[in-house]
């Protein structure tokens, strides 16, 4: 639970963040986070609210130290209808196998062979995972732009030959 008094709560990076009087940022995390109590002179976002419905977060108008209650919100993590419906996916081979061939057409932009199990599907899933086309060129031209040096990497071939057993590892220092 976390009291606000006379600061403006936003979004930032995915964390509420209070700005108080003096323009001071203090970030919160959302994680652990169960109510919102927001006394006289708090202001909150659309986008703060918003967030706090996702997360579950409950929100309190309270008046000064938290003496009277004038309205609070439900939170949205409330609802088990969503995770129930996932669970429902999750358990039932029927509707599992549905899932895993939606998912497998929209990675491999064709659908899948006929008759598969999902098993059956994730062994086909591996190769074809190396045939999709990678934004090798492309991506590596808009870096050169924007002048972002690092090393090539190419898959299957490494640049340095991976340690074996009973080789020293390379020690860091700062």
């Amino acid at each position: 639970m976390l009291f606000i008094d006379k600061g403006e709560l936003n979004v930032l990076d995915g964390a509420f963040v209070v700005v108080d009087a003096n323009g001071v940022r203090t970030h919160i995390p959302v994680g652990g986070l169960a109510c919102l109590m927001l006394e006289p002179g708090a202001r909150i976002s659309h986008a703060a609210v918003t967030l706090a419905a996702r997360v579950g977060c409950l929100i309190l108008w309270v008046g000064e130290a938290g003496v009277r209650l004038y309205a609070s919100g439900q939170p949205g993590g409330a609802r088990s209808d969503r995770l129930l419906f996932q669970a429902r996916l999750a358990l039932d081979d029927g509707d599992r196998l549905t899932v895993v061939r939606k998912m497998y057409a929209l990675r491999f932009k064709e659908e899948p062979p006929a008759r598969r199990s999902v098993d059956q599907l994730r062994g086909i899933e591996g190769p074809g995972a190396r045939d999709v086309p990678h934004p090798g060129p492309a991506l590596r031209r808009s870096l050169e732009r924007a002048a972002v040096r690092g090393r090539r990497f190419r898959c299957g071939r490494p640049s340095q030959p991976l340690p074996q057993p009973g080789d020293e590892l390379p020690v860091w220092r700062d």
